[in-house]
C-alpha cells in the first residue's frame, strides 16, 4: 500500500533544490541592482534599482516560503520518525516490564533430614564388658558376724580385743574352684595364715576368717589375700 510518507523525501529534496536556486538568483539580482545604481543617472538608476530591489524582495519571499515548506516537510518526517521511535521505545519498555514482572519461581522444598539411628555397639564396648568379668577377687567388707542370708554384721574397720572374730568378706569372679590364701599381719609381723578352696560356680562371695589367738592383741592389722598365689587385695583394720 502506497503512503504519503513514501513521497516526502523526494519532494523535500526538490523543494530544497528549487529554494536554493531562487535564493542564488535573488542574491545576484540584488547585486546587479546596486551596480546599476552607480552607473546610471541618479533618477533612472533609482527607479530601476527600485524595481530590481522589489523583484529581489519578492524572490526572497518565495525562497523563504520554499525553505519553510522544506522545514515543514522535514518536521513531518521527524515527527513520523519520532513517533516510530516512541512506539518502539514504549513497546520495548512494555516488553521489558513484562519480563521483569514475570513471577519468580518459588524455591524447591528441601526434604527434612531423616533421623540417624544410634551406632551399634562396637568391639571396644564388648571388650570392656569382658574386662569387667575378668578373673579376680574384690574386698567387700570387714565384719564381726554373718546373718542367715550370708550378709555381714558388725561391719567396721576398728575393733576391740573382745571381738568374737574378724571376718573378711570378698567377691570372686571367673575363679570357681580356685585356691584363696590369706595372711594376717599385726604391726608388720605375720600372726596367722590360712587357705581355702572357692565354690565351683564362676561368680560368688566368700569369707576369710581370723582363727588365730584370742583375745585379739591390740595393733594395726593387714590381711593380704591372693588367688592361686597371685596377689588380689589387702584389707586393713585396727584393734584397740
Amino acid at each position: 500500500m502506497v503512503h504519503l510518507r513514501d513521497f516526502v523525501e523526494p519532494i523535500a529534496l526538490l523543494l530544497a533544490a528549487f529554494a536554493g536556486l531562487l535564493f542564488v538568483a535573488s542574491f545576484l539580482s540584488h547585486l546587479h541592482a546596486r551596480s546599476e545604481h552607480y552607473h546610471f543617472e541618479r533618477k533612472a538608476g533609482h527607479e530601476r534599482a527600485h524595481h530590481l530591489t522589489l523583484w529581489g524582495r519578492a524572490m526572497l519571499i518565495v525562497a523563504a516560503a520554499l525553505v519553510g515548506g522544506v522545514l515543514i516537510v522535514d518536521g513531518f518526517k521527524l515527527d513520523g520518525f519520532a513517533g516510530r521511535a516512541i512506539n518502539e521505545s514504549v513497546s520495548g519498555a512494555i516488553t521489558a516490564s513484562a519480563i521483569t514482572a514475570s513471577p519468580t519461581p518459588l524455591p524447591r522444598a528441601t526434604p527434612l533430614p531423616t533421623a540417624t539411628p544410634p551406632p551399634a555397639p562396637t568391639r571396644a564396648m564388648a571388650s570392656e564388658g569382658g574386662a569387667a568379668a575378668k578373673r579376680g577377687l574384690a574386698l567387700h567388707a570387714l565384719a564381726t558376724g554373718i546373718d542367715r542370708a550370708g550378709l555381714p554384721t558388725g561391719v567396721a574397720t576398728t575393733f576391740t580385743p573382745e571381738a568374737p572374730t574378724i571376718l573378711v568378706f570378698f567377691d570372686y569372679r571367673q575363679a570357681g574352684g580356685a585356691t584363696v590364701r590369706h595372711a594376717w599381719f599385726r604391726d608388720g609381723n605375720l600372726v596367722y595364715a590360712a587357705q581355702q578352696a572357692l565354690p565351683t560356680q564362676s561368680f560368688g562371695s566368700a569369707v576369710a576368717e581370723w582363727k588365730g589367738k584370742r583375745p585379739l592383741e591390740r595393733g594395726r592389722y593387714e590381711v593380704r589375700v591372693s588367688l592361686d598365689d597371685e596377689p588380689a587385695f589387702v584389707a586393713n583394720f585396727e584393734v584397740r
